[in-house]
């Protein structure tokens, strides 16, 4: 259903901003399914802001000067992929079976946007500085 709706979410700030909230109570739920969902959510909403960021950046490098109203448009663009990504970073110390959906989709996240493969790792890389300083 999301996946449906992802241009209508990306183009009303507001419907944004409420499946993000629904999303982000997910990931509290008791039940691992409702965590899992909301990770997959997470992940497609990456890939649907990154992906519209694309097609920006490319109309915007065209552009001798963009006004200032379209560099705002992409840094908060980029505060809501930074946002995202953080939502999934906290989902690393959750159970074996959300740490997988999470490895699964960092995977497509990466394939997809190559320009996240550094934030990716830095999230991949979390358990292992925890785990090198105890």
């Amino acid at each position: 259903f999301l996946i449906a709706t992802l241009p209508l979410i990306s183009s009303i700030p507001d419907l944004k901003d409420h499946t993000i909230l629904v999303l982000r109570k997910a990931m509290f739920s008791r039940d691992t399914n409702h965590r899992t969902l909301a990770i997959k959510c997470f992940m497609h909403m990456i890939m649907s802001e990154t992906s519209s960021r694309g097609f920006e950046s490319e109309r915007f490098a065209s552009c001798s000067q963009p006004s200032e109203s379209q560099c705002h448009s992409r840094s908060s663009m980029d505060d809501i992929v930074q946002d995202l990504l953080g939502f999934l970073r906290r989902g690393m110390k959750q159970q074996y079976a959300l740490r997988q959906a999470l490895y699964n989709g960092f995977l497509k996240l990466a394939s997809f946007q190559p320009k996240l493969v550094r934030n990716i790792l830095e999230i991949l890389l979390l358990p292992f500085a925890a785990s090198s300083e105890q």
